[in-house]
């Protein structure tokens, strides 16, 4: 495995991450004790606890690139 060492950006766009890997909320979620109810809440522009901003990266295997290409278009470093 992996060492990730990266945090997620607090601009990360989860929903358009899930949807690139196909997942559903409760399957995207799930597997870091979310529940779906509260995954759409993040999704839904609520701000991520640091904790699931640390272990998102871990749990999917981001690159940091995959974390510059979630964030919004006008917050991308040029």
């Amino acid at each position: 495995m992996k060492k990730i060492t990266h945090i997620l950006p607090k601009d990360f766009d989860t929903a358009a991450l899930r949807k690139s890997l196909g997942l559903r909320q409760d399957e995207f979620w799930g597997p870091v004790g979310i529940e779906q109810s509260q995954g759409s809440r993040y999704e839904s522009n609520r701000r991520l606890p640091d904790p699931l901003r640390l272990l998102l990266p871990i749990v999917y295997e981001l690159e940091t690139q995959q974390l510059e290409d979630f964030r919004p278009k006008t917050l991308r470093k040029r």
